[in-house]
């Protein structure tokens, strides 16, 4: 829909703003113009021109748009390496916790290998152990992911602002469980080898 310049002034008007200068035409004012290119060399030419003149300046879209992304993008870039320091802290306490249980159990341990358990076998149960938390913690964040940004989605629909859905699945998401599959295997290394390692003997003959 087109219309006449003159009908932005009409809209002041109607706010209750510019009834003085609607009066005088000489001081009316056009504050933005939007302009579309004919040929590329006019979008090479003319911003430079319009910012050569007085009280003028020139805004591309496009180019705004890029310098907001990069912009936007150190953010991003901050927040992947924040979720990687996490990654890090998740894979360390999941060492922990298994070398904790590893050696608070080692009794249990001893018995099973006396009831013909073999060392392979209780270092699959240390590693299925470490593959159960990662798979319950995975689950649990993105929910709590989802669930969250549902919640935003919904201040910011009353504030009118950004649409954000909480219901929408990004295709990278699915590197999230094996992500951390991988690295739950990873820190359940060692205790399994500790498990595989264990001395029946030794441990039956140390006092509890």
């Amino acid at each position: 829909m087109l219309t006449d310049l003159a009908s932005v002034w009409e809209a002041h008007v109607a706010h209750g703003h510019g009834e003085a200068a609607h009066d005088d035409e000489a001081s009316l004012e056009v504050s933005m113009v939007l302009v579309r290119y004919r040929s590329p060399l006019a979008a090479v030419m003319l911003p430079r021109w319009v910012n050569a003149q007085p009280g003028l300046q020139a805004s591309v879209p496009a180019l705004e748009t890029a310098r907001l992304l990069s912009m936007v993008g150190v953010g991003v870039d901050v927040l992947r390496g924040f979720g990687g320091v996490l990654l890090l802290a998740a894979a360390l306490s999941v060492l922990v916790a298994l070398l904790h249980a590893v050696r608070e159990r080692q009794g249990d341990l001893a018995m099973l290998r006396m009831l013909g358990a073999a060392p392979r076998r209780v270092a699959a149960l240390i590693a299925m152990e470490a593959l159960m938390l990662a798979g319950l913690a995975t689950l649990l964040a993105l929910g709590l992911a989802h669930a969250l940004t549902a919640g935003l989605g919904a201040v910011l629909a009353q504030q009118q602002s950004v649409r954000i859905s909480g219901s929408w699945v990004s295709g990278w998401e699915a590197l999230v469980p094996a992500l951390a599959l991988g690295l739950a295997l990873i820190a359940a290394a060692w205790p399994a080898w500790r498990g595989y390692r264990l001395d029946v003997t030794e441990l039956l003959q140390t006092p509890r």
